[in-house]
């Protein structure tokens, strides 16, 4: 999947986030009420992650966030 195609699927599944790729990792931004990049996931590739694992990354973020 290409990181394209990752923030189609997240917009098409109502998810208000996009999923951006820093230098060897990835973070969400627009996570919260603060609109601002979450912790970074350290992975090298968008694919070393299933669709199952980068949602649950979303959920910790989101739950970061909130406990903020």
């Amino acid at each position: 999947m290409t990181l394209n195609g990752f923030n189609r699927v997240l917009a098409l599944s109502g998810h208000p986030e996009q999923l951006i790729k820093g230098r060897g990792y990835f973070y969400f931004i627009n996570v919260g009420a603060c609109k601002v990049p979450s912790t970074s996931i350290c992975v090298a590739r968008i694919n070393d992650l299933t669709w199952e694992q980068w949602e649950d990354e979303l959920t910790k973020a989101r739950e970061e966030e909130a406990s903020r």
